[in-house]
């Protein structure tokens, strides 16, 4: 059975009200109780201030307001988090009312009989199924029973999350939806047992290696091969790359093939490699590369053009004068800005010119465990709470990589020396410049560490894995996408800023300049670079704004108030 999707035609299209009509509307209403009206319109109106305009001119569109919402953390709309989802909530209601929202943040509408005895099944206070209670609720609001879920309602279902809901992540919802529902149904006999497609939101255009010749499969794999060689008399001006760096090769080279072939290049006229570097067909991939992040040099397009000459160069050794051309398209896709890029520098900077913040942030992990004791007994919730925890305590002390901080092990690269130290030792296989990272944890820290390993980590271990950040499935580390949403939603909620694991190390590198502008080497050291070179170029523009800052400084000290004063010109006397 096929469940039918619906949606306003492009011939009748929905028209949303402002949000002060709905304001307007629901003032006006005496039928609703007085204190859900006030509760409601007050909702608007703070949503509104938070967005920064009045709510007579912003449209009541959850397709336009969820990108504006999206950005906001209690902390930026001058919230605290209990009261912020509050308001999001009671705005959602007054969505609802209007008519404009068909998910809203909480239904106030319990699952039917037959959905609460499919969700009974699954166990207890398990975080992950948050999700399918809100479907259940959703479809028990659209008379759609357990038994009549198909691909067909998790479509639909999406819909709506896009259209008329303010979930922040809609097409993640639902893929969550479908995702769990499978789970479910392979845990439980008594659950419904067809199996839902789980939508692939992925913005990808790359090709599965299948569809192209095998020649070409074999080209390639030799290629990655003499990348990886360790052979002293090979013919390359560089070393011998790291598995991880071959990966990103062989993922850059697929990524160029899937832009010939968007380019309507058909993937059997791609034999080798000679004819993917040839000076026309990578103008031809890499134009699409470059039109597709909006016509614009970006650090992305000149990795790929790099490739491109390096593949010609050692490796097909094309003449001369294809090699000219292609090193023009690297030079021309070259981004005009070297070291930081304009985003982390924004990031870092609402946290490096803001004292209050900061001084959240460094808290935040002391916090974050201080409140998760103070609940009860661990829990999987409170596990990932103190996890958290950890996560940024050691990327503040030890402002690793985001690969290698998903990878840390205990035993391995976690070791407890004498005083009870933890100390952490990524070796120079596993690092990006092949150089061996250590250092030792403070005493504090690792109390803590240990604490949450011992207390709570075995809430969220689910096999005899022995990383230190385990992920849902057995003896897997947690996923690249889980652990960087874990780190900034709990910084945007809690310090109102957005920060990447990435920008710890940059905010590292800033903290140690601030404190002493010559410590370039002790920089480069704690970061891992390969050359104070990079460490100069890095902190470029962020040295300049900290050397006017001293400047300024160094006037102020020198603008004596009542001291010497400047001399006033002598009137002249005028003839009469």
């Amino acid at each position: 059975m096929s469940t039918s999707v619906h949606s306003e035609s492009a011939d009748h299209p929905r028209t949303h009200p402002t949000l002060g009509e709905v304001r307007a509307r629901i003032q006006a209403d005496l039928a609703l109780p007085a204190s859900r009206r006030r509760d409601m319109a007050s909702a608007v109106s703070s949503l509104a201030k938070a967005i920064g305009q009045p709510a007579e001119m912003i449209a009541a569109d959850p397709k336009t307001l969820r990108p504006q919402v999206a950005h906001l953390t209690p902390a930026m709309a001058g919230h605290k988090p209990g009261r912020w989802r509050n308001i999001l909530s009671a705005t959602g209601s007054a969505l609802e009312y209007a008519g404009v929202v068909a998910v809203p943040g909480r239904l106030n509408l319990a699952p039917s009989a037959a959905w609460r005895a499919v969700l009974g099944m699954l166990e207890a206070g398990a975080h992950r199924h948050f999700n399918l209670w809100r479907f259940a609720r959703w479809a028990t609001h659209n008379g759609i029973e357990p038994d009549m879920v198909d691909d067909g309602v998790i479509v639909r279902y999406r819909l709506d999350l896009t259209e008329r809901s303010l979930v922040t992540e809609p097409d993640r919802a639902a893929r969550d939806a479908a995702r769990y529902w499978n789970m479910a149904a392979e845990a439980h006999e008594a659950w419904p047992q067809q199996r839902l497609e789980v939508p692939d939101n992925r913005d990808v255009y790359s090709l599965p290696w299948e569809r192209y010749p095998e020649s070409l499969q074999r080209d390639v794999e030799a290629w990655c091969a003499w990348l990886g060689a360790d052979d002293p008399f090979l013919e390359r001006d560089f070393t011998s790359l790291k598995p991880g760096s071959i990966r990103t090769r062989r993922k850059q080279v697929q990524l160029l093939l899937g832009a010939l072939v968007q380019q309507g290049v058909p993937p059997e006229d791609l034999p080798d490699l000679a004819a993917v570097t040839a000076p026309s067909m990578a103008q031809l991939g890499l134009r699409y590369i470059w039109e597709r992040v909006g016509k614009r040099a970006t650090p992305h397009t000149f990795q790929m053009a790099g490739v491109v000459l390096m593949i010609a160069r050692h490796w097909v050794k094309r003449p001369r004068s294809d090699l000219d051309v292609l090193q023009g398209m690297v030079k021309k896709l070259r981004p005009s800005g070297q070291g930081m890029s304009e985003r982390t520098k924004t990031r870092l900077r609402a946290v490096a010119d803001n004292p209050d913040r900061l001084a959240a942030l460094l808290a935040l992990p002391d916090l974050l465990i201080r409140e998760a004791r103070q609940v009860g007994p661990p829990s999987e919730i409170l596990a990932q709470q103190v996890q958290t925890a950890v996560v940024l305590l050691v990327l503040l002390y030890t402002p690793i990589r985001h690969g290698n901080l998903r990878g840390l092990r205990l035993g391995t690269h976690l070791v407890s020396r004498d005083g009870g130290r933890i100390a952490i030792s990524i070796p120079g296989a596993e690092t990006k410049n092949g150089k061996p990272y250590a250092g030792i944890l403070p005493a504090t820290v690792s109390r803590t560490i240990d604490l949450y390993i011992k207390a709570y980590r075995p809430c969220l271990a689910t096999g005899s894995g022995d990383w230190l950040f385990p992920g849902a499935t057995a003896q897997g580390m947690k996923s690249d996408d889980g652990l960087r949403s874990q780190i900034r939603k709990a910084i945007e909620i809690r310090c109102g800023v957005t920060l990447t694991p990435h920008c710890f190390r940059a905010l590292a590198g800033w903290m140690v300049l601030k404190d002493n502008p010559d410590a370039h080497g002790l920089v480069q050291r704690l970061l891992g670079h390969s050359n104070l070179a990079t460490t100069m170029a890095y902190y470029t523009g962020l040295e300049q704004s900290r050397a006017v800052e001293s400047y300024g400084e160094l006037l102020d000290r020198h603008r004596v108030d009542g001291g010497a004063k400047p001399r006033q010109p002598k009137r002249r006397k005028i003839a009469s």
